[in-house]
């Protein structure tokens, strides 16, 4: 028999291995991608220059020189004013079809003649767009309020269709002597409505007058047939008006309020900005500022109640969301115990401290400076412990560390990690801040910060 080979062939084992390789750099990469894709994302906001008002809105009452006038008779009623128009002396605000036949004959009229005028049609236009602008799903009373207006317009333009043949049609129906003309006993601006606050002044104010769940507003005009002695229309008599807004202490010290005579104000209903006359007034249900005004009262006839903003300043420099800001401790170090590095451009101080065979030696250490404050270094807290002992160039004096200041800031993100930039706040509102240029160690424009404060602590990588 032929000997047997005791030569056994050995495995060629460099595929496996290969294999194995590249399974771990599969799940190193799948665990990286991964990791990546459900971490938490860090938005990023541009610091830019700016400025900001601030301001507070109020919604007030309107308060004027209201008439309300009563009709001495029952039936059919057409209005020939529209509402926010001056009526003069002697001119025909409404008339009463006692009878009701011309009431049929102005009916067969506007099923024959429906058009409106270019006027009416743009006031209609008009109404809906502001609508639109200053609609909130918080208020629906404004939406029954448009629907008033919107059948107001429609009633005007029917008016106009048919007061040229008005003669005609009482001659027509013989009813000269129980068709009644009713004219405006005195000048002044016409308004269809009725709410109780046509007498209010302003020391009768208490917070339930704002109240406006609890307001009541009636449409005069809501109804074709009118009874005798029922509120009809009512004139606003002034131009002269006011508002009123409800004011706490600390929104008057806030804004500075307490010896302001006159104010800025803007309307939010329209974008008008304007001056007015201001006044603080203490009653037994509050305080008060009073804005008064000699314009725009027409605009706003309509309307008891106006919002308006006070602008009081407006400040420029970076300006950064409030979302932004953070506070962090600090340690405090006078500024005299600094020293220079060994290349003069670094901040640094001697600590003193014991050595592993228990010397006492000093060291130099180099510090991250966060802001220079009254004399005072403020030093990142990793940089020192509590006790620690800082020693003066060139003297035997020391400085024990145990101070700790708060400073606001931001945290900066142009080099890919966070790193906290103080700041000195010029102005705020709830959205953003107006903070001050040129400050050292601080902010300047086009620097990126975390958009969230919160979510970074300091040297957190983010790119």
């Amino acid at each position: 028999m032929a000997k047997r080979s005791n030569r056994v062939k050995r495995l060629d084992r460099g595929p496996r291995i290969i294999v194995i390789l590249f399974g771990f750099i599969l799940i190193y990469i799948s665990s990286f991608v991964i990791k990546y894709m459900t971490k938490e994302k860090v938005d990023i906001h541009e610091v830019s220059t700016g400025s900001i008002n601030a301001n507070n809105t109020y919604t007030g009452i309107a308060i004027r020189k209201e008439e309300v006038f009563y009709s001495e008779y029952a039936g059919n009623i057409n209005f020939f004013v529209r509402e926010g128009e001056k009526a003069s002396v002697n001119s025909i605000v409404y008339t009463v079809d006692e009878t009701g036949r011309v009431a049929s004959m102005i009916d067969s009229l506007n099923t024959s003649d429906n058009s409106m005028s270019e006027t009416n049609q743009t006031i209609i236009r008009n109404t809906l767009s502001s609508y639109k602008t200053g609609n909130s799903d918080n208020r629906f009373y404004e939406l029954y309020e448009l629907k008033d207006k919107l059948e107001q317009v429609v009633n005007d333009s029917v008016n106009e269709n048919i007061i040229s043949n008005l003669s005609d049609i009482i001659k027509e129906t013989g009813s000269e002597n129980m068709f009644r003309y009713v004219k405006a006993p005195k000048t002044g601006i016409v308004v269809y409505y009725t709410d109780g606050y046509e007498s209010l002044t302003v020391d009768q104010l208490n917070e339930s007058y704002f109240n406006k769940e609890n307001y009541n507003k009636t449409n005069l005009r809501a109804d074709n047939i009118i009874v005798a002695d029922s509120p009809v229309y009512k004139l606003i008599t002034d131009e002269a008006w006011q508002i009123a807004i409800p004011l706490t202490n600390e929104q008057i010290a806030a804004q500075g309020l307490a010896d302001k005579k006159t104010v800025q104000i803007r309307f939010i209903k329209d974008n008008i900005t304007t001056n007015a006359n201001f006044s603080i007034v203490p009653t037994a249900g509050g305080t008060y500022g009073v804005l008064s005004l000699n314009k725009f009262m027409v605009q706003f006839a309509s309307d008891r109640f106006v919002d308006v903003e006070i602008i009081t300043s407006s400040s420029f420099g970076l300006k950064i969301p409030v979302s932004s800001i953070v506070e962090k401790e600090f340690f405090i170090i006078p500024e005299e115990y600094a020293t220079n590095g060994g290349n003069k451009s670094t901040i640094g101080f001697l600590r003193e401290h014991q050595d592993k065979d228990g010397k006492i030696v000093t060291e130099y250490c180099d510090v991250d400076v966060y802001a220079l404050v009254d004399g005072n270094y403020y030093v990142d807290k990793s940089d020192f412990s509590y006790g620690d002992s800082i020693i003066k160039t060139d003297s035997n004096e020391r400085y024990t560390v145990t101070s700790v200041g708060v400073l606001k800031g931001v945290y900066t993100v142009n080099k890919g990690y966070a790193v906290f930039r103080r700041i000195e706040i010029i102005e705020q509102n709830q959205e953003y801040a107006i903070v001050q240029t040129g400050v050292s160690y601080g902010l300047s424009a086009y620097d990126h910060i975390v958009l969230d404060g919160t979510r970074v602590e300091e040297n957190q990588i983010i790119y």
